[in-house]
């Protein structure tokens, strides 16, 4: 299972060979014939990331794919893909947020962390050659080939002249609009973006991404998804909920069919709630083929610790075994 290598490898040399005869435009086609995926995200979320991009790879056999990465501390990421994802870290390109500088809302005392905002600047760091990339929240993971989907939905966004495609999320649609002074009244979940990037170039600038974070500052609910929307205001096609399934909208065994499963909100496979909902299954499942560690099990505050060593004493669940989950428990904690 994995990529064509020899492939990439091919097209890696052609183009370096290509280039020191003073061709650069080639660029884009070694660029752009691959799949391109995005990631954002803090050291808070390194497993959870190992996990969704192993998961990728898994379903995209001897599909050329590439991964790009923006986060707060690359260090801490390269040191997982060298020992986990060896054979696929020269397809990996990490880049480190550098706009410490300024102040992002409503993360003081939030589940979430200045890092949500992180993927509000993908333009400052992605090739400037680049023609489209998908961006997969870190809490996702794929079940099925995506590939052969994304590349349809590049071409209805070359079509139709869209900025991006993303599932559309119709919880509070009129409210979002009202109280994000938005001309549309669509608005879409964030967690799967297949992005038109030369378009976003052309029309969508750092500083008004910028400007347009502090004019919303106390309107705010959703973080960065409300900036997007914002700033894409209606502009998108609506893909298939299956490219962005919430995880709230599913059974207790999800179908493989979906593209990707979104473990959305709060109740992650990682915490407590591991103990009693089915439908963290295929996340842990997933986990489990990174080779980290049996199970993904990381409680937060000493609340939740205690709550998992009394789970774990009193679960009845005999598909648990809870040897291999404290070995797992103990080796995140003091990774």
């Amino acid at each position: 299972m994995g990529f064509n290598q020899t492939k990439f490898y091919v097209n890696l040399i052609r183009f370096q060979k290509v280039k020191s005869k003073g061709f650069p435009y080639l660029e884009v086609h070694i660029y752009n014939s691959f799949m391109n995926f995005l990631y954002c995200f803090d050291n808070n979320f390194n497993l959870q990331a190992l996990n969704s991009i192993n998961s990728v790879i898994s379903n995209s056999e001897n599909d050329d794919i590439n991964f790009y990465i923006v986060h707060e501390t690359p260090d801490t990421f390269l040191k997982i893909i060298d020992k986990y994802l060896p054979k696929y870290k020269n397809l990996i390109k990490i880049y480190k947020f550098d706009f410490d500088s300024l102040s992002f809302p409503k993360i003081s005392g939030a589940h979430v962390s200045k890092a949500t905002y992180f993927r509000l600047f993908f333009q400052e760091y992605l090739p400037v050659d680049l023609d489209f990339v998908t961006y997969v929240d870190s809490d996702i993971v794929c079940l099925s080939n995506p590939t052969k989907r994304i590349k349809e939905q590049i071409q209805l966004l070359k079509s139709k002249d869209y900025l991006l495609g993303a599932v559309a999320d119709e919880q509070g649609q009129n409210s979002n609009k009202d109280r994000l002074s938005m001309k549309s009244d669509e608005y879409f979940n964030a967690g799967v973006m297949v992005i038109n990037l030369r378009k976003w170039r052309s029309e969508i600038k750092t500083d008004q991404i910028i400007s347009c974070m502090a004019k919303l500052e106390e309107k705010i609910l959703w973080w960065d998804q409300d900036i997007l929307n914002v700033l894409v205001d209606g502009n998108f096609l609506e893909l298939n909920d299956d490219f962005n399934m919430k995880v709230s909208n599913t059974s207790d065994n999800a179908e493989n069919s979906i593209i990707f499963l979104h473990y959305a909100g709060k109740g992650k496979p990682w915490d407590n709630s591991f103990f009693y909902d089915k439908r963290h299954e295929k996340y842990q499942l997933a986990f489990l083929n990174t080779g980290f560690s049996e199970y993904h099990i990381d409680p937060h505050g000493i609340v939740e610790n205690l709550s998992f060593f009394k789970n774990l004493i009193k679960t009845n669940n005999n598909s648990i075994n809870k040897k291999k989950l404290l070995i797992s428990y103990l080796k995140i904690k003091f990774k």
